[in-house]
């Protein structure tokens, strides 16, 4: 059924100019594109932009003693999803991910633009921490990323699209093996 949007104002204060009011629509799915797509009004569902999403654990990380336990936080953090590597030292190394991730409904991959109105298609939430992966110590004795897909296709759960190739990764990591012979 139909319900209302709301309108949240901002005061933006604008350098040598009066403050510019700024009118916000926000529906249950997110703030309303102020420019429509297709000539509809279109939500913008994004982690940035959910107050759920916006952690501030960082800050703990003065408390962590090993890769492990700053793993553990890092995956538990608000804010932009990234690739995190880590080294403590002792030696330790490990990769993970930090910020938010959208538990898709199934079927939804979140490639294009769709409607959500059904209830088949949108978020279920976010990942909890535990279910993002990790490496720590792995075999070869050195991790290398360079915004390449670092997850395998048999991971339950999307976590993005757009991944850089992976040529560079790979020649990092041949770099990085060079240096261990």
């Amino acid at each position: 059924g139909w319900r209302k949007l709301q309108f949240i104002e901002h005061q933006v204060l604008v350098k040598e100019h009066k403050p510019q009011t700024l009118v916000v629509r926000v529906s249950e799915w997110g703030p309303v594109w102020m420019h429509p797509l297709l000539g509809h009004p279109v939500a913008v569902h994004w982690t940035a932009l959910d107050p759920q999403a916006v952690g501030m654990g960082l800050i703990d990380l003065d408390r962590v003693g090993s890769v492990e336990e700053a793993a553990a936080t890092l995956r538990g953090t608000g804010g932009p999803p990234k690739n995190v590597l880590l080294a403590d030292q002792e030696g330790n190394i490990a990769w993970t991910l930090m910020g938010y991730f959208p538990r898709r409904r199934p079927g939804f991959d979140g490639t294009v633009s769709t409607d959500w109105r059904d209830g088949t298609a949108g978020w279920n939430g976010f990942l909890r921490p535990d279910e993002l992966p990790q490496v720590v110590n792995p075999e070869a004795g050195f991790l290398a990323t360079a915004n390449n897909r670092t997850i395998g296709r048999g991971y339950p759960h999307i976590l993005g699209h757009n991944f850089a190739y992976g040529y560079r990764a790979y020649r990092i990591s041949e770099r990085l093996r060079a240096m261990q012979a």
